[in-house]
Order: structure tokens, then sequence, then C-alpha cells
């Protein structure tokens, strides 16, 4: 593979303790919706994105148990933790594994800035009963303090709100490396989508009412356009891509019971409404 070529695959390494469980169990079917939207964007090339969880990829073996695992688990693209109310057991030399997990991938970033790093903080509701739960929570306040002296870390509501946006962030975060000096290639995909003028562009209205116009073809969900053409919502996220936008919206009708409304889009134009 020449330099100029993109990656054969993006490793994607989540850390977290028990309780955000529903958000681990997830992300398989977001890596496997973007996996297809990059067999349609990549033209020639086979670049894949891979979850990595100590679940999936580490094996039985003597040693400390997180040493273990961070040994077989390796080097990575992007680095995924999340938080709720609770930060885990202790390592013998962290506070926790996310704890351990996170240092490594901070260390590495300052010597190399890799991995990209993104910390996602729950909101969801919950009752504490008792001190050990406490405790927990004071662990996670704390830690969270820690990180924000160091970047930006993103809340959300619940997990299904977490799905939606951690979708779209990643879009952006493998759109840039994909497309990074270092990975540019002279068929750029990204390009059109991209173009230099966008700088000069009027940021999109987040927070403001809006109706679907259009999907783009390289939309996850083009071929389910008519489901949401016309459906009006809330732009909760946003940003430029050329002739298009990529964002969240938050609909005003549910198409199910199940249905929350948030819906990540990578390709799609609206207007303004009052």
């Amino acid at each position: 593979m020449s330099s100029n070529s993109p990656p054969a695959s993006i490793k994607i390494f989540v850390a977290s303790p028990s309780d955000v469980r529903n958000e681990r169990d997830r992300l398989p079917e977001v890596i496997n919706e973007l996996n297809r939207t990059l067999s349609v964007l990549q033209n020639g090339f086979n670049t894949y994105l891979e979850l990595v969880k100590w679940e999936t990829h580490a094996y039985p073996q003597m040693g400390r148990p997180q040493q273990v695992i961070n040994e077989q688990i390796g080097r990575y693209d992007i680095f995924i933790g999340i938080l709720w109310k609770r930060f885990g057991i202790p390592t013998g030399i962290a506070e926790s594994g996310t704890q351990e997990e996170f240092d490594l991938a901070y260390k590495s970033w300052q010597e190399t800035r890799k991995p990209h790093i993104m910390f996602y903080f729950s909101q969801a509701y919950y009752r504490l009963s008792t001190t050990e739960e406490i405790e927990q929570l004071k662990k996670v306040h704390q830690f969270r303090d820690f990180v924000k002296e160091r970047g930006l870390f993103w809340e959300y509501p619940g997990a299904d709100q977490f799905i939606a946006i951690i979708r779209a962030h990643l879009i952006d975060v493998i759109g840039k490396l994909l497309t990074s000096p270092s990975q540019s290639n002279s068929e750029n995909l990204y390009k059109e989508t991209t173009p230099a003028s966008m700088e000069a562009r009027t940021s999109p209205p987040v927070g403001a009412n809006i109706q679907l116009l259009e999907l783009g073809p390289l939309d996850s969900f083009f071929k389910q356009q008519e489901k949401f053409i016309g459906r009006k919502g809330l732009l909760i996220e946003a940003r430029d891509r050329g002739e298009w936008h990529q964002g969240v919206v938050k609909f005003e009708i549910f198409i199910s019971s199940d249905d929350d409304g948030m819906v990540p889009f990578f390709q799609f134009k609206y207007k303004v409404i009052e």
C-alpha cells in the first residue's frame, strides 16, 4: 500500500465500566452502518472500521488483568470513553480500567497526537442507594474535572441519544483520518463535499426548527428518504459539507413507538421554518 492510500483499517476502541452496557452493546450497529457507507464512498479502496473491545479482542493469559488487556488490545486509531454513575474497579495502577486505558491513550496522544480521544458522560437519571454508589459517582465527577482540564468532552441524555451523537461524531473523525495529509490520495472521496469555500459559509442554525427537503445519495437513509422528506424537527447538530449538511435532527413526529426522533444524516438539505 502506498503512503498516499487510505489505511486498511481504522480501529475504534471503547473504554467504559459496566453501567453503560447498553451503549457498548449498540456500538456495533453504528460501526456496521458506517462500514456500509464506507463501502459506497471508497472507490477501489478497502478501508473498514473495526470496533475493539476487551470482550471481543482479549483472551485468557496470566498476568495483571488490565495489563493483559492493554497488551492484547494493542494500538488503535480512535478512543471512545463512556462514563455514567460508576467509575469501575481499581486495577493496581489506576482507580479503574477505564482510567488506565484513558491514561495510556492520553500519553500516546501527547507524544504522537494519536489516537483521537473522544470522551462522553451520560446525563441519564439515576438513584443512589449505597455509600459505594456515592463513592463511585464522586470518582466519576473527579475524573470529569480531570478530562475537562485537558480537552473537550461531550454529554448525552441517554443511550438512544448517545448512538445518534456518536454516529455523527465518528463520521467527522473518520473523514479527517481518511483525508489527512498522510492518508490523502488523488481519488479523495470527500473532496467534493468539503471544498475550501465552505470556510466562508454561514454556520448552520443549530437549535432552529427545520423541515427536511432532500437526502443525498451517500446518506445511509437515502433509500428510505420517503420516510423523512417533509418532516419537521429541531436541528441538534449540523456541519457544512459543500452543498449538503451533515448532522442530527430531532423530529417532532415519531415513526414508531420505539423511535426517539433523533436521526443522524450524512447528506441532507433543509429549510428553516418559523
